[in-house]
């Protein structure tokens, strides 16, 4: 199972999970389930953006040049659009083919040493799931089918039972449902964009 934090550079929130689930499950994991922890995929962005605080928000990763000018240069890739396209029919989204944009989506697919850094690791290690951590919103979002908005995936009932309301059933008709207590923090549970090409979970989900 491998876990991922720090795919975008500003989420540090992200990585500190990361970093306390490895140490949690190195203590009390008692089975043979194998764990690979990435805190932070994405060291040189994160650097980025502890340099200043105009910084601050930097997204993506710093490939081509320095990020110290201004924040939302064309320098640097979104490495969370940058994963091999799994429909190859998708139309691109204008923004993440604009080299200015925070989404940019790199020259071709999985042109990043980062991302083919974790494509590898699916090349030469029995990867069975894959989490990925972001500090965006309170979302738990899983893999979507490639057809549309309203069609599931076919693991659809596996997560969705994963992540139902204790007692209440399987939600059929709504894109996203609360999961959580809400005294201490309702997640909204749903599935992706599948109009969205190149994300982590999305490729891996499809491999």
């Amino acid at each position: 199972i491998l876990l991922i934090g720090g795919i975008h550079a500003r989420e540090w929130l992200s990585i500190a999970v990361v970093e306390q689930l490895a140490r949690i499950l190195a203590a009390e994991s008692s089975d043979d389930t194998e764990f690979i922890a990435i805190p932070l995929l994405n060291p040189d962005g994160y650097f980025c953006s502890h340099l200043q605080r105009t910084t601050r928000l930097w997204r993506k990763n710093a490939s081509d040049a320095h990020c110290r000018q201004f924040p939302w240069g064309h320098q640097g890739v979104d490495l969370n659009r940058n994963f091999p396209l799994v429909n190859e029919n998708t139309p691109p989204d204008p923004e993440t083919t604009d080299e200015w944009s925070e989404v940019y989506a790199g020259p071709k697919s999985a042109s990043e040493i980062e991302t083919q850094a974790v494509t590898q690791l699916f090349d030469n290690d029995s990867i069975s799931a894959v989490i990925a951590y972001h500090a965006f919103g309170d979302y738990l979002v899983y893999p979507t089918t490639l057809s549309g908005w309203y069609v599931k995936p076919p693991d659809y009932p596996a997560f969705a039972r994963m992540t139902k309301p204790k007692g209440q059933p399987i939600l059929k008709d709504h894109l996203f449902h609360k999961f959580g207590r809400e005294e201490v923090l309702e997640y909204k549970v749903g599935h992706g964009n599948p109009n969205v090409g190149g994300q982590l979970t999305e490729w891996a989900y499809h491999q």
